[in-house]
């Protein structure tokens, strides 16, 4: 009676090769997580669930969420990032302009 069992055939990949794929792959994760965070840059927020209040301690009233301040939405991680990246760039390039406007005098 044949072996029905499955043989696994090796695929000759190098270790250079399997990090090479596993950076392209991180890299259009982060690309995209980036990308979805420039175009949809609130979240709801977790504690209140979005709905912007929270009951308090007693459990009887409603008050502001203290985390999204009763917005209902908090900025995501990401964005923290494009804002602080856009910052740096548009101090870079306008500092770069004032030393060549000193420069031309």
């Amino acid at each position: 009676m044949p072996s029905l069992t499955a043989t696994a055939t090796s695929i000759n990949t190098t270790p250079v090769h399997d990090a090479v794929v596993l950076i392209l792959i991180l890299a259009a994760v982060t690309l995209g997580y980036l990308g979805w965070c420039y175009v949809a840059p609130f979240a709801r927020c977790g504690r209140c669930d979005g709905n912007g209040k929270e009951r308090t301690r007693t459990g009887r009233a409603w008050r502001p969420c203290s985390r999204c301040h009763g917005g209902g939405a908090r900025m995501r991680l990401g964005r923290y990032l494009v804002n602080y990246l856009r910052a740096a760039h548009r101090d870079a390039v306008r500092a770069d302009r004032i030393r060549s406007k000193r420069g031309q005098r």
